[in-house]
């Protein structure tokens, strides 16, 4: 780590520190900040709003304390309409709290089309404290980061390509759908195939369908940072993100397949010219065809049509009229990459 240091960007020398801390000292660390750090110098002109937002964090949980004591009579009146469990009607009232009182909503035009990191938005809490809408990215988090200020036993847990909330451990925890309507109850067992089938394998070495750690989140968080840092063509930081993700959370295998991704992603971009523009889409499929062209290093090959279909994802959203209308085949080549 020391050799490089001095290389780090002045974000990267900040979130390093979590990556020689212990787990005590990670998870000291609250997590909304830690998000809302994360998305600092992504968006520029919202970049001033980063104590504003943080502010508010602290006035929405306070709000959910008088809204959950304003409301518990419910609870004593039908006790038996939230399983007989305080716990159970605490996490009714936070869903109620933050969709109703506060009407947080989904952005939907996140969850259209190919997958558009362009927007920090909907990466990171700054969507949902603006006004933008949340994502399932943002809003466990949003809940997660209320819940834990409060004092409720709520973490984040992920599947492929999605997060959740779980309230509590043990055989009474369960969890939450955090990005749909109203309060739903899930178990682990669902999100298994709720974007593709999950494994045992999948399970032990990306940390899937349990509870995840903060230094494991925080990981998560870099992770998004570096996927909005290459739609915007940042590749050189983009890398130091998965690098920091990789290290700070080494046992979890996406953020070591991510890093090594972006290398050859970044390589590709620089091979081909190093300057967005619609001349490069003629020679990404050119670069596609010739079996000659290769990237350098050990794992070119394995990396080598992964790289092509992510730069050619992130040159569609920076060009999306010029782009041709041809079937993605951005899941397959990543379902391949990842041994599934």
């Amino acid at each position: 780590m020391q050799e490089y240091q001095s290389k780090l960007s002045e974000w990267g020398q900040w979130f390093a520190g979590f990556i020689s801390s212990s787990d005590e000292v990670v998870d000291a660390h609250d997590i909304a900040e830690v998000d809302l750090r994360c998305s600092l110098g992504l968006i520029e002109n919202i970049d001033h709003l980063y104590r504003d937002c943080l502010g508010l964090i602290g006035e929405w949980s306070t709000q959910l304390v008088d809204y959950t004591n304003n409301n518990y009579r419910l609870f004593e009146s039908e006790p038996e309409s939230f399983e007989n469990s305080h716990e159970m009607y605490q996490a009714i009232a936070m869903v109620q709290f933050v969709q109703t009182a506060l009407r947080v909503h989904y952005n939907m035009e996140f969850a259209e089309g190919e997958y558009n990191a362009i927007d920090s938005r909907n990466l990171f809490l700054t969507g949902v404290l603006t006004g933008h809408g949340g994502t399932c990215v943002t809003l466990p988090v949003l809940y997660a980061a209320l819940g834990q200020r409060v004092g409720y036993p709520i973490a984040v847990a992920s599947t492929w390509e999605h997060f959740y909330c779980v309230w509590g451990e043990g055989p009474n925890s369960f969890c939450l759908e955090a990005a749909g309507n109203g309060f739903e109850k899930r178990s682990h067992d669902y999100y298994r195939n709720f974007r593709r089938p999950v494994t045992a394998r999948d399970e032990q070495v990306n940390g899937f369908l349990r509870r995840l750690s903060h230094r494991e989140l925080f990981a998560h968080f870099a992770d998004q940072r570096s996927n909005c840092l290459q739609e915007q063509f940042r590749f050189d930081e983009a890398l130091e993100a998965n690098f920091l993700a990789d290290r700070l959370a080494p046992h979890i295998q996406q953020f070591s397949i991510h890093h090594a991704l972006t290398h050859y992603t970044r390589q590709l971009f620089y091979l081909l010219g190093g300057v967005p523009s619609l001349a490069m889409f003629a020679a990404l499929e050119a670069f596609e065809t010739d079996s000659t062209s290769q990237l350098a290093g050990p794992d070119a090959q394995r990396f080598r049509s992964a790289a092509i279909q992510s730069l050619k994802r992130i040159l569609k959203n920076r060009f999306p009229e010029s782009a041709k209308p041809a079937e993605s085949t951005h899941d397959k080549v990543f379902a391949e990459l990842f041994n599934l």
